[in-house]
């Protein structure tokens, strides 16, 4: 009979607590008030609370007056009509613009929500007990006192924008923490340096754009690096961990010299601003498949012997400007438009590549052109370089193959070849091993091969080999 009433009793608690719940402006609602904080039951079998906001002694269009302005303490448990509630989420927009200095979330606080403490200018010390698991966007947006965190082991994310314009000189990652959300930390203009912890999978788009750090040591089992995630930082050195796929992430990087990329990855993109970036060495991504390179100042480019086909249609272009150096590796197709508009010194084909298509180089004026193939690549139309180009440049061929290029459609169209190259060797071998991924090994139409054939000729690594 005990349990039966006293489970009445905490029903008609509950709904007598609705009944007067209170609402201040759009954003703020709750059901009753302690010291001035304002709560809103949202669990009245298990006695639980969101802390809601501060309560307000005026607030309309024109003015708000806090009624407390002090540093807040969320407490743990907070007693109303004879209960005890414990206190497990702080809502969205409860502390926002608060004049407090200093805050503290006690452990049975699971989340931070939405623009908890947004704009909150005079905030400079934040504790936040083991126990908080997420902290919601813009959370902290605009703190600009805020100069340093320490964040418990619980946190397992941090939202979007949720440290956006803060003051942080520095930030340590939480050991659980596995995703940075989008612009977490964008606009910290005075953060230089960021420890990050080995369970981190994802930095999202804009995470660290805009900071002020100068050294990275990304850890080994990241594998996303959203888009302009650490554009606008004065980065000299990068290493991509093995893993990451897609790096789109360094855009007005104007200090950057150099990026060492990981075998694992697949699509380069956005090195526009990196004025003091000279070369990009892709040797080692075996299993690359787009690399667009616009509007850097990179000067050099090795290509790996993945790249099957470089643009495939109007309007993707590669390096548009400033680019001295182009080496390519495996068996590719250079498509339609794709290095218009270079200004190249030099370009370097393999015998791997297969076909040039039209318009390819067509405003290139390259200088010396070096064709490490024993036969004539096929060009499909002669606009495929610029008539400076084919007065001008050195074409540089195989001993033994001037005859074959002065006699080859279009190739026939330059006043200088020069046979001056090593002859490309044809490696024999018993056994060619195919790895788990594929294009490894090729036909000779750029195809990837599983089952090889006795006899036939391939392309492995750059090389035409014999199986």
């Amino acid at each position: 009979m005990k349990k039966i009433i006293t489970l009445c009793l905490l029903t008609v608690i509950g709904d007598s607590v609705k009944a007067g719940v209170q609402e201040i402006n759009s954003y703020y609602s709750y059901d009753f008030v302690v010291d001035h904080m304002c709560y809103m039951v949202t669990n009245n079998q298990e006695l639980t609370v969101e802390f809601a906001t501060v309560e307000y002694s005026k607030y309309d269009a024109n003015e708000r007056v806090w009624a407390y302005e002090g540093d807040i303490v969320i407490p743990e448990k907070v007693s109303y009509l004879g209960y005890e509630f414990t206190v497990t989420s702080l809502g969205d927009n409860c502390c926002e613009g608060h004049p407090c200095s200093q805050i503290s979330i006690p452990g049975t606080v699971k989340t931070i929500g939405d623009r908890s403490f947004a704009s909150c200018q005079n905030l400079a010390t934040v504790n936040i007990a083991n126990g908080v698991e997420s902290i919601g966007e813009y959370a902290f947006e605009g703190c600009t006192s805020l100069k340093s965190i320490e964040l418990p082991e619980s946190i397992e994310k941090l939202d979007d924008s949720c440290f956006r314009r803060t003051s942080l000189a520095a930030f340590v990652c939480p050991p659980n923490l596995k995703t940075i959300g989008v612009a977490c930390f964008r606009e910290c203009s005075e953060l230089q340096r960021v420890v990050f912890n080995d369970n981190l999978r994802s930095i999202d788009d804009h995470a660290f754009q805009m900071c002020n750090l100068k050294e990275l040591d990304l850890p080994e089992n990241l594998t996303k690096i959203g888009l302009f995630a650490f554009g606008n930082n004065p980065l000299k050195t990068v290493t991509i961990p093995q893993g990451v796929a897609s790096i789109r992430c360094f855009p007005y990087c104007a200090e950057l010299e150099e990026i060492i990329l990981p075998d694992s990855l697949e699509t380069v993109d956005n090195f526009i601003g990196c004025s003091n970036l000279r070369k990009v060495d892709f040797r080692k991504c075996r299993w690359l498949t787009d690399i667009v390179l616009n509007g850097s100042d990179v000067k050099s480019v090795v290509f790996p012997d993945s790249l099957l086909h470089w643009v495939q249609d109007w309007g993707r272009v590669g390096p548009i400007s400033g680019t001295e150096r182009i080496e390519w590796g495996g068996k590719v197709k250079i498509g339609s438009y794709s290095f218009s508009n270079l200004q190249l010194d030099t370009l370097v084909l393999t015998e791997a590549v297969s076909q040039i298509e039209k318009w390819a180089f067509r405003a290139s004026s390259i200088k010396d052109m070096y064709v490490k193939c024993s036969e004539p690549i096929t060009v499909d139309e002669e606009s495929a370089f610029t008539e400076f180009t084919y007065l001008t440049c050195v074409l540089h061929v195989p001993q033994g193959t001037k005859d074959a290029y002065s006699n080859a459609n279009v190739w026939r169209k330059f006043s200088n070849i020069v046979d001056d190259l090593p002859v490309p060797t044809t490696t024999s071998v018993k056994n060619v091993k195919t790895e788990s991924r594929p294009h490894t090994v090729y036909d000779l139409n750029g195809f990837s091969v599983k089952q090889l054939s006795k006899g036939k000729i391939y392309i492995s690594n750059g090389k035409k080999i014999i199986y």
